[in-house]
């Protein structure tokens, strides 16, 4: 796992450092701070996600902050600072205002720089959808609107749960360039909420691989296991 580990670090390295490029001077300390805490989270998750597994791992940090986020927002209570304690924001040294501030801040300008000259492309997109039941405050759709360019749907999970379903599925497809067709099969009925992102990247490898110099040969699945292939 020693590569993987490298592979996120350099990740989360790169996105720190597009975190403090983009970012004006008086905002490069607090987007130093959320940068460490959202790090720290990630490793927190991808340590909990190898631990039964030996397949191939792929997850979003970005995109598990950018949910959980708007999540926090929305809370109080025991609630609020389970979240708060969770995400590592008792550590950050900065206000819960400032904080969705600061991440909004990258979030417009990864969104702004999302297609790069070498034909890179990198999109982050969220999404609420919502029971009627729950009575959303203007001041939440705003503000989520505001920091994470949220659309927010308020819906009536009982009477439209299938429209709701492909809705959500439909939606994936489209953010992710028809990459992931689909996300949820049904909707449990205690669902009061669905808080969506999703994030679309493409790339070239910098040394691509050259299929003439390819040709089967034995691989060893886990190194347990062999085939040709």
């Amino acid at each position: 796992m020693i590569k993987d580990d490298i592979v996120l670090l350099q990740a989360l390295l790169f996105l720190g450092a597009f975190f403090l490029s983009v970012a004006g001077a008086s905002n490069q300390e607090n987007i130093r701070k959320l940068a460490l805490v959202n790090n720290e989270l990630a490793f927190k998750i991808y340590r909990k996600l190898i631990e039964d597994t030996t397949k191939n791992m792929f997850f979003s940090p970005l995109s598990i902050s950018s949910v959980f986020n708007m999540l926090y927002y929305g809370s109080e209570g025991d609630t609020a600072k389970e979240l708060k304690k969770t995400l590592g924001y008792e550590d950050a040294g900065i206000t819960d205002e400032l904080l969705h501030e600061t991440f909004s801040s990258f979030l417009k300008n990864l969104l702004r720089a999302g297609r790069f000259p070498n034909g890179t492309v990198i999109q982050s997109t969220n999404a609420v959808v919502a029971n009627k039941s729950i009575d959303l405050t203007p001041e939440f759709r705003l503000k989520i609107k505001e920091w994470y360019e949220a659309s927010v749907r308020e819906v009536d999970f009982t009477k439209d749960a299938d429209a709701i379903v492909g809705g959500v599925n439909d939606w994936i497809k489209n953010q992710t360039h028809g990459k992931i067709n689909t996300l949820i099969t049904e909707l449990n009925p205690a669902v009061l909420m669905i808080l969506l992102n999703a994030m679309y990247f493409k790339g070239a490898w910098k040394i691509p691989f050259d299929q003439d110099k390819t040709s089967p040969q034995l691989f060893f699945n886990n190194g347990r296991e062999s085939e040709k292939k």
